[in-house]
């Protein structure tokens, strides 16, 4: 119960997502009447927004492909054109700093499509314009075609965020809308997809000593992937940066730790 909130506007957060609410209002007539009587209920979603405007018709996306997601549903599928996958779908794997391409299978309807692909990439249930990462125009009827390459921001946390593609009748994929759809001749999915990072590697060079007994060899690693910033350890010795210096002839190994904790190990002699 919220009392004593003296504004016409309230602002409340830490909903749970995807859930139903209600809640009904009373004002408080001062101390001599007491409150009024209960308005309500009134009801609100805490979810993705659900397209409106469209209606079941092969206007349609038979199938959607991205990574490992190969997803090929039924024609006229769904409520209203619009089919929510995000759960009953394994997610697809991307991982950062990877081009991706995604392809799209048409429906029937004759006419020229767009398409556009949206990713949630700051989880707050809203497909913004700036998270449009692909789109399309001029779509033929029962074809197959890909989406220009996209790649995931490389500061992207890891985790699971909310892919939406909608396929639309007569308008330009630059154009769509995630939410609102201005004709019937349309179709929205939704997914889920997984980010991961790029496998943590590392690639050794090394100088020799420059006269037996010496000890003025170096190593340097270089890794890539993984998440960043590195750390570094070698042994028998050489420190704790990426190059060693003050080598010795001799077998030396180096620890590369990601921010993570995702650990790879490489030799030298």
């Amino acid at each position: 119960l919220i009392s004593n909130h003296n504004s016409n506007s309230l602002t409340i957060s830490n909903f749970t997502p995807n859930t139903e609410y209600e809640f009904y209002v009373r004002q408080s007539c001062g101390s001599l009447t007491g409150h009024s009587s209960w308005a309500g209920p009134f009801n609100f979603f805490t979810g993705y927004c659900i397209p409106v405007g469209s209606k079941n018709n092969t206007s349609e996306i038979l199938n959607f492909t991205l990574s490992n997601l190969n997803n090929t549903s039924l024609s006229q599928t769904g409520l209203n054109g619009y089919s929510d996958f995000s759960s009953s779908v394994t997610p697809a794997i991307l991982q950062l700093e990877t081009p991706y391409t995604a392809s799209l299978t048409s429906g029937s309807s004759l006419g020229n499509h767009g398409a556009t692909i949206w990713i949630d990439f700051n989880n707050n249930l809203l497909f913004d314009d700036n998270e449009r990462v692909a789109s399309l125009d001029a779509i033929q009827p029962s074809s197959t075609v890909s989406f220009p390459m996209f790649t995931l921001p490389s500061n992207l946390p890891l985790g699971n965020y909310r892919l939406r593609v909608q396929y639309t009748y007569g308008i330009n994929g630059s154009n769509l809308s995630p939410c609102n759809i201005s004709t019937t001749y349309s179709e929205t999915e939704d997914y889920t997809i997984s980010v991961i990072a790029v496998p943590l590697t590392s690639t050794l060079t090394s100088t020799d000593v420059s006269c037996n007994g010496g000890a003025n060899g170096t190593a340097t690693v270089s890794p890539t992937g993984g998440i960043t910033p590195y750390s570094y350890v070698w042994s028998p010795s050489g420190g704790t940066s990426a190059t060693a210096t003050g080598l010795a002839a001799g077998v030396y190994t180096v620890t590369v730790t990601d921010n993570l904790g995702v650990v790879t190990t490489a030799n030298v002699t």
